[in-house]
């Protein structure tokens, strides 16, 4: 997508949010869903998901500004139902070979690997700019393929991998956190303010290095392995 279509993709979601005066539990549910239990600290599900994406980690100045804003939320909703991604674990999603409940093979790993060795990977700029908050309490920070390589790369895939789930996300956003409570009426305005002062306060272009092959084994990448690397290490 271009930047404009980009913009107006991620602000269709983002009006979602606050048509509310606070989160749903409804909505809330499907983000609980993703963790063992409503204890402190939340632990992440197990899963069996293959996918191609960047980060883990990013640089130390992105990573730190990221801190900054899961502290500063944790700090607006006044409780402890908030879980915040770790720095190691922050990664840009490209391309889900298999989400948890899809049928894997040696055969397609194989494709996947083939496809992922053979692309001509050159190092790529991402322009993060912003955050905002989902109607279900999901945090992310708003990225934008300012070089074109991302959705290059997902093309590419999309005519190497036969058996690419239809599921694609059209976006190039870091997954942050995930609110797990209501928050009440006033916390719920201060983050509204925090989120539309984030595109003036929040402007990072990151260098992408290399794209990872990876096979995440617990929501969030708590537990993961790195198949195969594209690009300086």
């Amino acid at each position: 997508m271009k930047k404009k279509e980009t913009v107006e993709s991620y602000e269709r979601q983002s009006l979602k949010t606050w048509k509310q005066t606070d989160f749903s539990l409804n909505k809330l549910e499907k983000s609980l869903s993703l963790f063992n239990s409503n204890n402190y600290p939340f632990e992440p599900i197990n899963v069996n998901l293959y996918a191609y994406l960047s980060g883990l980690p990013f640089s130390k100045h992105l990573t730190q500004k990221i801190s900054k804003i899961q502290n500063d939320v944790k700090n607006t909703i006044g409780h402890n139902d908030f879980y915040m991604v770790k720095p190691d674990n922050l990664g840009v999603e490209y391309a889900v070979l298999k989400w948890p409940d899809d049928q894997w093979s040696v055969e397609k790993e194989l494709e996947a690997f083939r496809a992922i060795e053979s692309y001509k990977f050159n190092e790529f700029k991402i322009l993060f700019n912003g955050w905002q908050i989902n109607e279900d309490g999901c945090l992310v920070v708003k990225g934008f393929d300012s070089s074109g390589s991302i959705t290059a790369f997902r093309e590419y895939i999309k005519s190497e991998i036969m058996f690419l789930p239809s599921k694609q996300s059209e976006w190039f956003h870091i997954p942050i956190g995930r609110i797990l409570n209501r928050v009440g009426n006033s916390a719920f305005t201060q983050l509204r303010r925090m989120v539309e002062y984030s595109d003036n306060d929040f402007e990072i272009t990151e260098t992408i290095r290399n794209i990872k092959f990876i096979h995440e084994k617990k929501w969030y990448m708590e537990e993961k392995s790195v198949l195969f690397i594209n690009g300086a290490i």
